[in-house]
């Protein structure tokens, strides 16, 4: 029995790291848009630097892990510019990498004086390393190895490679919503240096949408999507109801084939916010784990650019109220 659950996480293990960066499961999908779309990049009102760490299925040794950094910005003159730096474990493989993107955004109302309304387009640069640990494949543990598979990685566990992603970004008024395609040139992971069937990065799509429906001044209600596929016939789809008092939330979501999660989010004067997830696995590996926890840390740094492409200017302390202050 034993050994038959091994086979199936290893399976299950294998089957992630293959479509890690492709089908990635964050339950904070919300939070982390730059990690879908390159065109989210500099469509805050702030520089958002955020730390995202998600563990899943608990109890299972060498079970899926992921630590995901990004910091993204509004630069001026129309551009926005972020970085995304990953690091993807499940059992004897990690994928770890990083993403650069920008973004140029084009204003949809002249007249629109908080700026809410705007259409981005974005270009994303991926570079990540891909490499297996030979030693965690010993196909028996009381018989010796005899894999050639297994001897050749031993002498090449790894491979560098890169690709490219393309992505549209609309924010107008409480509404976002976007659409990316990832992994375009569909470069090769392969980790030997010959293979007779190559191993190549799936085209990869994301649609994701939300909106903010405001029920007071206190209350509002935010429903969110996210539609994730390859071009193999993958598909996956996210859903998300948030509820807020002020700025803080509760949220209940639904992974399809996969999980439903409740998730809890807090902030402090905007400029700090914290989230936690909890995962309940409903597929075939719910009796073996004791589901996914997922923790999010966002600061959120003051933007020294306006979105129009204007300096801002932080408020000075004024003792004499008739000096004129700053706009």
């Amino acid at each position: 029995m034993k050994t038959q659950i091994h086979l199936i996480v290893l399976s299950f293990a294998l089957a992630t790291m293959a479509e890690a960066q492709q089908l990635a499961q964050r339950t904070q999908f919300y939070l982390n848009r730059l990690a879908y779309n390159p065109a989210v990049a500099g469509s805050e009102g702030s520089i958002p630097v955020m730390l995202n760490v998600r563990q899943q299925w608990v109890g299972i040794d060498d079970a899926p892990a992921s630590q995901t950094f990004s910091a993204h910005g509004f630069t001026g003159k129309g551009m926005g510019a972020g970085i995304l730096i990953y690091n993807d474990v499940a059992g004897p493989a990690r994928n770890t990498g990083f993403n650069l993107s920008a973004a140029r955004h084009f204003k949809l109302k002249s007249t629109d004086r908080d700026h809410s309304n705007w259409l981005s387009v974005g270009m994303g640069a991926l570079l990540y390393n891909y490499f297996i640990d030979a030693e965690k494949l010993t196909t028996d543990p009381d018989e010796d190895r005899n894999d050639p598979a297994i001897d050749r990685l031993l002498a090449e566990n790894s491979r560098l490679s890169a690709d490219i992603s393309f992505g549209v970004y609309l924010t107008y008024n409480a509404l976002f919503a976007g659409f990316s395609a990832v992994n375009l040139i569909q470069t090769e992971q392969d980790i030997f240096t010959e293979a007779f069937n190559r191993n190549n990065l799936r085209r990869t799509y994301y649609a994701l949408v939300g909106y903010r429906y405001p029920l007071n001044n206190v209350f509002a209600i935010e429903p969110a999507a996210l539609v994730k596929g390859t071009e193999s016939g993958v598909f996956q789809g996210d859903i998300m109801v948030k509820g807020y008092y002020e700025q803080h939330y509760f949220g209940l979501s639904y992974r399809t084939s996969d999980a439903v999660a409740a998730t809890l989010g807090l902030s402090l004067r905007d400029f700090f916010q914290f989230a936690y997830s909890y995962d309940l696995t409903i597929s075939d590996l719910n009796d073996y784990n004791n589901g996914t926890h997922e923790l999010t840390v966002v600061m959120n740094l003051f933007e020294p650019i306006s979105r129009d492409g204007l300096v801002k200017k932080v408020p000075e302390r004024r003792r004499n109220p008739y000096r004129r202050k700053n706009r």
